[in-house]
């Protein structure tokens, strides 16, 4: 499986968006065992100019917020909480 050449090029530019305003990571896209996608963008290093590769290590920071905020709002649909 692959991704069509125009939903490719919209990610494409997406990516060069976001390096341009200084963003940077990996992307991965599959679908079941299919790899479509494996990407690094931006730099991995901005002092040492290291560019992005999909085996960049980056830090986090604290996303563990979002991941509890989601899991509160599931509860509360479910009526768990109160």
């Amino acid at each position: 499986m692959t991704v069509n050449a125009d939903t490719h090029q919209r990610i494409t530019d997406y990516l060069a968006t976001a390096e341009a305003v200084g963003s940077a990571g990996g992307l991965l896209v599959t679908i079941g065992d299919d790899t479509l996608i494996s990407t690094g963008y931006g730099l991995a290093n901005r002092g040492a100019q290291y560019p992005a590769t999909p085996d960049s290590v980056f830090d986090m920071g604290s996303l563990t917020k979002q991941f509890t905020a989601a899991a509160i709002l599931v509860l509360q649909d479910r009526g768990q909480l109160s």
